[in-house]
């Protein structure tokens, strides 16, 4: 959830977030599995969260986390690979 709001609001970019984390914990960091659990829910049980000024859905939380690493996997394979 802290995630979606820094990125939902545009205090980080999720470039950015990925850059500072390779910075921060190097060979520690792995992105491929960072992106994986960032859309893996299987696991995850949803309760509500009394102190948060909106109520926001798992769904919309988990499709918006979805829709960040799609663009970012994009761009990457885009960038990588050019056709």
């Amino acid at each position: 959830m802290d995630l979606y709001f820094l990125l939902k609001k545009s205090y980080v970019s999720f470039e950015d977030l990925i850059a500072v984390s390779k910075k921060k914990f190097g060979a520690g960091f792995s992105e491929k599995l960072f992106l994986e659990q960032l859309i893996y829910w299987g696991d995850i049980e949803s309760y509500d969260i009394e102190y948060l000024a909106e109520n926001i859905e798992p769904q919309v939380i988990k499709d918006f986390l979805e829709s960040q690493v799609k663009n970012f996997t994009d761009k990457f394979v885009k960038k990588h690979w050019p056709i």
